[in-house]
Parts: C-alpha cells; sequence; structure tokens
C-alpha cells in the first residue's frame, strides 16, 4: 500500500495537474462549456504555481519532479492549444510552433539531463510566456466573439515569447556546459 508523503505533495499537484488534461479535453469537446474548461485550466495553473512555491519553500524539489512538472505544464498547454485550434478559435500555426518548441525544449532538455548531468531550470522568461500563453488561452475560451486583430496580435506576442525564451534557455544551456567542460578541464 502507498504511504502519504508530505515531501511528495508538489509531485501529487503534477500528477493531478497530469490528470486535469483529460478532463479539460473532456469539458471542452464532449460538454462544448468553454468557461467549464477555463476554469480547469486555470486550475491546472494554480496548482503548477503551488507545487513550484512548495517544493522551493520546503525544500521538496525531487529529480521526478523535475521532470514532471515541465511534461505536465507542456502537456496541458498542447492539450488547450490543440483543442483550440481545431475550434478554429486561435491559429493552427500557434499550435503548431508551440509543438515545435516544446519538442525542441524537451529534447534538449532530457539529452543535457542525460548525458551532462545538467538540469533545465524555469526562469523568469520562461515564467512571463507561459502566464502570457495562459491568459491568451483563458482569454480566448471566455471571450465569445474576440476581436480578430487583438488576437492575432495576442498570438503574436505569445510566438514572440516563445521564441526569446526558446533562445534565452539555450544560451544558457551553452554557458551550463562550458563551465561543465572548463571545470573537467582544471580537473585533468
Amino acid at each position: 500500500m502507498l504511504k502519504f508523503n508530505k515531501n511528495h505533495i508538489p509531485n501529487y499537484l503534477t500528477v493531478f495537474r497530469l490528470l486535469l488534461i483529460p478532463l479539460y479535453v473532456w469539458a471542452f469537446i464532449a460538454w462544448n462549456r468553454l468557461i467549464l474548461a477555463a476554469g480547469i485550466f486555470l486550475l491546472a495553473g494554480l496548482t503548477d504555481i503551488l507545487d513550484g512555491y512548495l517544493a522551493r519553500k520546503n525544500n521538496w524539489v525531487t529529480d521526478i519532479g523535475k521532470l514532471l512538472d515541465p511534461l505536465a505544464d507542456k502537456a496541458m498547454q498542447l492539450a488547450v492549444l490543440t483543442c483550440l485550434a481545431f475550434a478554429r478559435i486561435l491559429p493552427f500555426w500557434l499550435a503548431i510552433s508551440l509543438l515545435l518548441k516544446d519538442s525542441i525544449m524537451v529534447t534538449f532538455a532530457s539529452l543535457l539531463m542525460k548525458r551532462k548531468n545538467i538540469y533545465v531550470q524555469a526562469n523568469w522568461y520562461g515564467k512571463l510566456a507561459t502566464a502570457v500563453t495562459y491568459g491568451v488561452f483563458i482569454w480566448a475560451m471566455v471571450d465569445d466573439t474576440p476581436n480578430k486583430a487583438v488576437l492575432t496580435a495576442l498570438c503574436l506576442l505569445v510566438l514572440a515569447l516563445m521564441l526569446f525564451s526558446i533562445t534565452m534557455y539555450g544560451l544558457h544551456a551553452k554557458d551550463d556546459i562550458k563551465t561543465l567542460n572548463t571545470k573537467k578541464e582544471k580537473l585533468l
């Protein structure tokens, strides 16, 4: 029998967030309840904030949490964007851009973790991109008749923040690898 461990509360919240994904899709597609879907998405965002806060504040950070947390975030964002794109609420190019960016980031983060034992950490620019993305998604779900020009501008802002964040993560990863290689050279 599994035993409850308070140190794993952030991981439990992350698993809860993963379980919200099919509920979101069901609310969006089967019920066609955009407000309910937006609420589920908002709940996922709040649990993301809470699990990160608890993990850092109480030193409950785990390797599995470092892996699952961003995976849960990306999976939820992708599910929401896919639903919004297929419903023609948001453009497909944004969905494809997010999928491409996340695929690149997950691939490189996995390689860095496996080959160099470097964990890609969340930074302010990634958090900003996520917050703006969540805001645009929720706005698109709750606004019955969004202004096309405003919606396009917001989607371009999300795209720009995605590009900025992936560039910054890449630069930080490059610096981490350089630092690691320098330390190895000093040991030789």
